[in-house]
């Protein structure tokens, strides 16, 4: 799989507004660099840089964004088409509390049946396991991780 960063801009703005370094998407204009996809009313960009959880959502933070939250089946979907399954990923799961939970609370996709409560962890798609989601205390492996820009979540407000 070829990085976004390291590829030119090729279609990815089919159902967008496009020039040649923003997409917008149509429904609500939202702006999208040009390494950036669009779903769902927000932007997604996908980070091959190897870092810390920490300095993964500070990296996203400094462009306005957060570690991605997966709120449903469809997102997770695709997520799924744009990531290597043998590599984890960092996620917006943190702390104290899953930040990644829907309003309802109805969608997750725990690898074997992990907690949805935990202390001093950090979430991130497993490796090999059809990309589940599970938590470390090790926040300091270095992952892959996945940015999510324009959409506001109560979790941040």
């Amino acid at each position: 799989m070829t990085p976004l960063h390291n590829r030119p801009h090729n279609g990815h703005c089919s159902d967008l507004v496009s020039t040649p370094v923003v997409c917008i998407l149509r429904r609500n204009r939202i702006p999208c660099s040009k390494y950036q996809l669009a779903f769902n009313y927000s932007c997604y960009e996908f980070v091959r840089l190897q870092r810390s959880f920490r300095s993964a959502q500070r990296w996203c933070e400094r462009g306005g964004g957060h570690l991605v939250f997966i709120e449903n089946e469809e997102t997770q979907e695709f997520l799924q088409k744009h990531i290597a399954e043998d590599q984890e990923w960092w996620i917006g799961l943190i702390s104290n509390s899953l930040l990644n939970e829907t309003t309802d609370g109805s969608y997750s996709n725990w690898y074997k049946d992990q907690p949805s409560s935990f202390s001093s962890t950090c979430g991130y798609i497993l490796k090999n396991a059809k990309y589940q989601w599970s938590v470390t205390e090790n926040c300091s492996q270095e992952f892959d991780f996945i940015c999510e820009f324009g959409k506001i979540h109560n979790s941040w407000i």
